[in-house]
């Protein structure tokens, strides 16, 4: 099963003229959008939650992890 890219994403890629640096760095802001969106979500449901950074940046741009328990 090979790997293909849509006409809606290639015109999107050439239209915007963005680097792969900046690529990743709004990737990396979408990212932590939704995690705030599952914050919010579990707040909602009653728990007490938030964002951590666990590890260095530098080492995995994968850092952040939610924490999330019941209110006390």
């Amino acid at each position: 099963m090979g790997c293909h890219i849509t006409r809606f994403e290639s015109v999107c890629r050439s239209d915007l003229q963005l680097s792969p640096s900046q690529r990743e760095e709004i990737g990396r802001k979408c990212k932590r959008l939704i995690d705030i969106g599952r914050v919010h979500y579990l707040r909602n449901c009653g728990l007490q939650s938030q964002l951590k950074t666990y590890i260095e940046e530098k080492l995995t741009p994968e850092n952040v992890i939610i924490v999330a328990n019941t209110a006390s």
